[in-house]
């Protein structure tokens, strides 16, 4: 049996924009009871992780939001991140945005090799497809 941990976050600091989605959490090899959470949409995630990477500047939020991008295909949505910016009377610009995610380009490879379990993209790389979402 793994006994990896799961964390997961719950906030009631701000509502939920998107209409929420239902997570069932059922997973009987831990004799866990059958749970059903309303969690947000994966494109108010990548929104959050948009702010995240303007307020709190911890590398693995460019990657939550790479990941999101790539392998889980959501989709931009400026006026959501405007309202998750409006808390800290910031609005969305994408060049600005960029700076700070080359802001963390030195420390990026150093805080994630030993979180992300696969081969890391380059930040370049990361950088261009986070890019290219934005337009």
């Amino acid at each position: 049996m793994d006994s990896t941990p799961v964390y997961v976050e719950m906030s009631q600091r701000e509502k939920v924009i998107d209409k929420p989605i239902a997570l069932r959490f059922d997973f009987p090899e831990y004799s866990l009871p059958v749970r059903i959470l309303s969690g947000m949409s994966l494109d108010e995630v990548s929104s959050e992780k948009i702010r995240s990477i303007y307020t709190r500047k911890k590398p693995r939020d460019i990657y939550d939001l790479f990941f999101l991008i790539k392998m889980k295909g959501t989709k931009f949505n400026r006026e959501m991140v405007d309202k998750k910016l409006e808390v800290y009377n910031m609005s969305f610009d994408k060049e600005s945005f960029i700076e700070e995610i080359k802001k963390q380009e030195d420390y990026f490879n150093k805080a994630l090799n030993n979180i992300v379990m696969e081969e890391l993209p380059d930040i370049k790389y990361i950088i261009k497809v986070i890019g290219s979402w934005l337009d």
